[in-house]
C-alpha cells in the first residue's frame, strides 16, 4: 500500500522535460540531450533509461558535470537501467545519451511489444514503457514516474513524419512538440502519411471519409459508454497510430495494439478496412469493436490509474478487457458479449494463482491478464449485478487495490454484503476453482 500511495503522490507533481531528440532512421540511432525540471518531491535522485541507450553525461543547468553510476551492476527496471546521480543544488537535471535499436528491415524479430524500441529502417517507435526519455525513478518503491509535460525538438534527416504523443504530428524532417498536460510520451518517426482531422487523427495512415466516419462513430460510442459506466469524463479525442510490427515476418497473422494516451497504436492492421468494419454487427465488426474498446479503456486503466504493486497487471489489462465486454453488450448486444465470454472460457490455461494469494506483479502473466482476470471480474458482475459492479469498478479507479483486503473494502463500499462477498470468494477465488469460470460459458447460451 505504501508503494501505491507514494507513486500516486509522485504522480501529482509531474516533471517537465525539455531538449532535443535526434534520430538516424537508417541506423536506428537515437540521441538525446534533455533536461528534467520540477523534479518530484520524494522521488530521490535516480532515473531509469532504456538498456539500449547509453548515458553519457549528467549535468546541472550551468553545464557542470554531475557524478552518476548504474551502468555496471546497477538495478534493472524492466526495459530500463536505473542510474543514480549526484543532485544539483537547484534547477533542472540534464542528460545526454545515445544508442541504436536492433534493426529489423525484414521484420524478423522474434517478438515485438510495447517496451521495445522498434526500428526497421523506415520507422522508429518508442513508447513510454521503453523509457526513451530519462524517467524519474523512486528506488524505495521501485516505481517510475512516467507522465511528464514536455517541450521537445525532434530532428530526423530522412524522415517525412514526426510524432510525439500528446501533440499534433508534423510533416517534415524536424519539429517542436509541446504538451502542458502530463503525458506518457510515445515517439514515432517515419516516412508514411498523416491524416489530421477535427475528430480522430491518424498517424502513418490515410483514410477515406467513410472509413474515418466509421472510426469516429465507434470511438464516440465507446467513449460515451465508459464515461457513463465509470462516472468519469473521457477527455479528448485519440490519435490512431498504425505501425508495422518488427516481428510480422515471423508472425504474419499477428495483429496487436497498445495505448499511450492519447495515442492508440495498432500493429499491422489495415485502418481503412477496420474503419469500414467497425459499424457492422458481424463477427469481424464485433472483434474490431472489442479490440478498440480494450485499448480505449486504457484511458482510465493505465491512464488516470497508473499504479504499481502486485495487482498492477490485473488493474491495467484485466480491467480493460472486462470493460471491452461491457462495450460489446452495449453496442452490439448481449449475445455478442456472451459469445466473447464463452470463447475466453475456452482459451483459459489453469496455471493460475488465486487472486487473493498474489504477492508479485510478475505472477500475473498474459493468460491471467487477458483471460482469467477478466473472467473473474465477469463472474463477480453476474453475482452482484450491474449496479453494484459499476460501483466496484469506480472504486478500483478511485482507490487502486494493493492487497486482497482492499478488494474486500471496495466490495463493501459497493454495497456487497459480507456473507455475499465471502460466498463468492469461496466459490470463485479460493484455489482458483474451474467450476465458477466454466459456468460462465454455460450461462453464455442465449
Amino acid at each position: 500500500m505504501i508503494g501505491m500511495l507514494a507513486a500516486m503522490a509522485l504522480a501529482g507533481s509531474s516533471p517537465h522535460t525539455t531538449g532535443e531528440i535526434r534520430i538516424d532512421l537508417p541506423a536506428g540511432r537515437l540521441e538525446g540531450a534533455v533536461c528534467v525540471e520540477n523534479w518530484p518531491t520524494g522521488a530521490g535522485h535516480s532515473i531509469t533509461l532504456h538498456r539500449g541507450l547509453n548515458l553519457a553525461r549528467v549535468k546541472d543547468q550551468a553545464g557542470k558535470i554531475l557524478d552518476f553510476d548504474g551502468w555496471y551492476g546497477g538495478a534493472v527496471d524492466g526495459e530500463g537501467l536505473v542510474y543514480d546521480f549526484t543532485p544539483p543544488p537547484s534547477g533542472p537535471v540534464c542528460f545526454e545519451y545515445v544508442g541504436a535499436a536492433p534493426m529489423f528491415p525484414a521484420h524478423d524479430a522474434v517478438e515485438d511489444f510495447k517496451g521495445l524500441i522498434a526500428a526497421d529502417g523506415k520507422s522508429l517507435r518508442a513508447a513510454e514503457q521503453a523509457v526513451w526519455l530519462p524517467t524519474p525513478y523512486d528506488a524505495r518503491t521501485k516505481s517510475r514516474l512516467q507522465s511528464t509535460t514536455y517541450k521537445l525538438h525532434v530532428a530526423c534527416d530522412t524522415c517525412r513524419l514526426l510524432y510525439v504523443s500528446g501533440a499534433p504530428p508534423v510533416r517534415g524532417r524536424e519539429g517542436t512538440f509541446e504538451s502542458s498536460t502530463p503525458q506518457r510520451p510515445l515517439l514515432f518517426v517515419g516516412t508514411g502519411p498523416m491524416d489530421v482531422g477535427s475528430d480522430v487523427t491518424f498517424v502513418n495512415a490515410k483514410l477515406s471519409p467513410d472509413a474515418r466516419a466509421g472510426w469516429t462513430s465507434a470511438y464516440q460510442a465507446v467513449r460515451g459508454f465508459y464515461a457513463e459506466y465509470l462516472d468519469r469524463p473521457y477527455g479528448g479525442m485519440p490519435t490512431i497510430l498504425r505501425f508495422d510490427s518488427v516481428d510480422k515476418g515471423l508472425n504474419p497473422k499477428r495483429q496487436w495494439g497498445f495505448a499511450s494516451w492519447p495515442t492508440i497504436a495498432f500493429g499491422n492492421g489495415d485502418l481503412e478496412a477496420m474503419g469500414r468494419v467497425l459499424p457492422r454487427n458481424d463477427d469481424e465488426g464485433r472483434g474490431r469493436t472489442a479490440y478498440l474498446a480494450h485499448e480505449a479503456a486504457h484511458y482510465y486503466f493505465n491512464g488516470t490509474l497508473a499504479g504499481n504493486g502486485p495487482y498492477r497487471w490485473f488493474l491495467v489489462e484485466s480491467a480493460a478487457e472486462f470493460m471491452s465486454w461491457k462495450v460489446l453488450a452495449a453496442t452490439k448486444g448481449q449475445a455478442a458479449m456472451r459469445a466473447r465470454v464463452a470463447s475466453k472460457v475456452g482459451e483459459i490455461s489453469w496455471d493460475v494463482l488465486p487472486l487473493n494469494t498474489i504477492e508479485r506483479e510478475e505472477r500475473i502473466g498474459a493468460n491471467y491478464r487477458y483471460v482469467y482476470g477478466p473472467l473473474l471480474l465477469e463472474s463477480l458482475d453476474r453475482t452482484i449485478g450491474d449496479a453494484r459492479m459499476r460501483l466496484f469498478m469506480r472504486g478500483m479507479l478511485a482507490s487502486p487495490p494493493t492487497a486482497w483486503s482492499d478488494f474486500t473494502r471496495l466490495a463493501k463500499a459497493a454495497g456487497v454484503g459480507e456473507a455475499e462477498w465471502g460466498d463468492w470468494t469461496r466459490h470463485c477465488v479460493d484455489g482458483a476453482p474451474k467450476a465458477c469460470i466454466e459456468a460462465l460459458s454455460a450461462q453464455a447460451a442465449p
